[in-house]
């Protein structure tokens, strides 16, 4: 028996991938027309984090949404105007209608998911390091995302892995929003503690000067020094730049460095560590976008990437003298 033609559309739609389907409801649901997301950047556009999750955004929902950025500039601005950034992007909300919002990293979801909660307004988080709830005072089928937990344990025992003499290490972080939840998430606010034989002590500094006073005060041959996050430091009221802080680490520091971020490990840079990318945020938001943009009320639990890079720099191990374990030269990606 021969199918209509009408039969045969329907076969094909059954048949799509699944995949597909929040597309179809998408293109019917506007219209043609491609839906506005505005994306509303903890940080600033030339932050690396920044470039590559939205780079991932606007590569996955290419031909699929119009985006649009607001940058709150937290990393750079002082603390006192952090609130006004986020009724400036209240506002453009507001104004500009979106079909969608993404919130990129924790203040963005600290002063926006409270207003957004609870409306039907599909919102999508990315890069959050402590838990949503202590954002959002409500139930919010709304709103999902994707979660930040930095590879840090598995740094420090990576660390262990390539100096096995290794006694102490020195956490360092910065005082912004992230690093707080870094700290009472990861750390459970403890400023010392025993990991994997390692005696672990992590120091939350908000100027150049005390940052670099703790790096030099810390050096021994059983000593390491791992950075977090270190891009809201000041001198006087200048704002430092992350690459400026990096690099006199490294310089400085008369032990091996290492870092969780792929932007910071090279020649120059940080020896090695189990990275976090910006990209793969990006990467694992833009499905949940889709999903949210076809159904706003859809309850839909927040991701968390599991899996982390390992890279090792070239340079800075032949700089230390490090002989590294067979087991991790091969499945390390080697940088420099």
């Amino acid at each position: 028996m021969t199918r209509s033609p009408i039969g045969r559309r329907i076969v094909m739609r059954l048949t799509l991938p699944a995949r597909l389907l929040p597309c179809l409801w998408i293109c019917a649901a506007f219209a043609g027309e491609l839906p506005k997301v505005l994306v509303v950047e903890s940080y600033h556009a030339a932050y690396l984090w920044d470039a590559g999750y939205t780079g991932a955004l606007q590569h996955g929902l290419a031909g699929r949404a119009k985006l649009s950025f607001f940058e709150m500039d937290t990393k750079r601005l002082p603390k006192e105007s952090h609130a006004a950034m986020g009724d400036k992007a209240w506002a453009l909300i507001q104004a500009s209608k979106p079909d969608a919002v993404v919130l990129g990293d924790d203040a963005a979801l600290k002063f926006l998911g409270p207003r957004l909660a609870g409306s039907r307004l599909p919102v999508v988080y990315l890069g959050i390091n402590g838990s949503p709830t202590t954002y959002l005072d409500k139930p919010a089928p709304n709103i999902t995302g994707v979660l930040e937990r930095p590879s840090i344990r598995q740094t420090l025992l990576l660390a262990k892995q390539m100096q096995p003499e290794l006694k102490r290490i020195l956490v360092l972080l910065d005082t912004d929003l992230t690093s707080k939840q870094m700290y009472d998430y990861t750390f459970q606010s403890r400023p010392r503690q025993m990991v994997a034989g390692i005696d672990v002590s992590v120091q939350l500094v908000d100027t150049l000067a005390a940052w670099q006073k703790a790096v030099q005060s810390f050096s021994g041959p059983d000593h390491a020094l791992l950075m977090l996050t270190y891009f809201s430091l000041k001198e006087g009221e200048r704002p430092v730049s992350g690459q400026e802080v990096l690099e006199w680490t490294t310089g400085k520091a008369g032990i091996p460095t290492y870092c969780n971020n792929d932007y910071a490990i090279g020649r120059g840079l940080a020896m090695a560590g189990y990275v976090n990318a910006a990209a793969e945020q990006g990467a694992q938001a833009v499905p949940l976008i889709l999903a949210k943009l076809a159904d706003p009320m859809r309850v839909m639990p927040p991701v968390t990437p599991s899996t982390y890079r390992l890279l090792i720099s070239r340079s800075a191990i032949a700089r230390w003298g490090i002989a590294v374990p067979r087991e991790l030269q091969e499945k390390a990606e080697w940088v420099d």
